[in-house]
Order: C-alpha cells, then structure tokens, then sequence
C-alpha cells in the first residue's frame, strides 16, 4: 500500500483498506481540497473501507487519507493516486525581449505533468484584430521560444500548451497583448 495507484484517465479505480479494532473505530476520508463524499462512493463495514473513483480526471491524482477513530486511539493512512493524462497549463508564460519585429516567449513546467514528463510544446500567436490562433511550432522541447517576422507596432497574444507521452494537454495565454515596439527606443526616447 506504500505505492503509488497508478490510473488511466477516464478509468475507474477503487481504494480498499482493511481494519480492525474495538470498539469499532468510525472512519473518515479526506482529499485536500475535495469533498469525496460527492467525488467517490464510499463503503465502510466494521472490518474493511473502500472508495471507489467513477472516470478519473487529473484532479483525481493525490494523497487520499484514511482516519479511523475510537476511544481507544485514532491511526491514520496515507494512499497515492496518480492518473496518467495529458499535462495541465504551463504557468507563467511571459513576453520578453520585445523588438519592433521579435518577441520570446517563455513559460515554466506546468504544475501537473499528468504523470508523464512534459516531452514538448507547442506555441501558438494570435494578433489583436483576429479571434483565431496560429500555430508557430509544434515541436519546442525548450521553456522558450523566439519569434521573428512579426509586423512593428502590432499587438499579440501567445499560447503555449505541453505534450507528453498521453497527449497535448491544456493551453496557458498571455493575458495582455504584447505591442512589437523596440524597447531600447523607448527607453532612450520616452515620448515616442
């Protein structure tokens, strides 16, 4: 029981854990920040407990602890989920070295790989005027991303979304456009 459950996503998964003790201890649950009660179908005798987890998303991924408690004493036990699945959004994606004509982007790791390490990225631009994206690389191994060619004075917004080994995952954008001005200008020449 030290082990990680690994799960597909979408699969179903039950935790089982027996017990015994007098008088019979109550038994409780508890996920941070989800109430499995809604979440999973908890059974509980007086010698064993389950939960079972219908179409399990990443969300589903995580320490699942088990308290059983009596007058005699409470013990505790700590189970690991991991749900195999596309990663989530990269976080902090960011526009730097902004030119009149060049901008990279850069992002961090997304906080949940989905249980496989992130082997790429693609990012995506989107000028101000239009409602669609257009695909700039699907095959970035890097945390950044250089970008030429771009008209001066346009604005744009970029995305960036991971891949592993079970899919492309969940895409992270900019939340301001970012204006091709050359910044060395700007700064020698404020009014400009």
């Amino acid at each position: 029981m030290r082990k990680t459950l690994l799960v597909k996503d979408g699969s179903s998964f039950t935790l089982t854990v027996p017990f015994t003790g007098k008088p019979v201890p109550t038994v409780t649950w508890d996920k941070a920040d989800v109430d499995l009660r809604v979440r999973g179908l908890i059974n509980t005798s007086s010698s064993v407990t389950s939960i079972t987890v219908e179409r399990a998303t990443r969300d589903d991924s995580g320490k699942y602890i088990i308290k059983l408690q009596n007058v005699a004493g409470s013990a505790s036990l700590t189970l690991s989920v991991r749900v195999l699945d596309s990663p989530g959004p990269p976080i902090h994606v960011a526009v730097k070295d902004v030119t009149k004509n060049s901008a990279t982007v850069s992002w961090d790791i997304p906080e949940n790989e989905g249980g496989g390490p992130v082997k790429n990225y693609l990012v995506d631009i989107r000028d101000i005027s239009r409602t669609g994206w257009t695909r700039l690389t699907d095959k970035c191994r890097r945390l950044s991303y250089k970008v030429s060619d771009l008209e001066e004075g346009g604005i744009y917004f970029f995305r960036v979304t991971a891949q592993n080994e079970y899919g492309i995952g969940v895409p992270a954008e900019t939340k301001e456009g970012t204006k091709m001005i050359d910044t060395n200008d700007w700064e020698t020449n404020p009014g400009a």
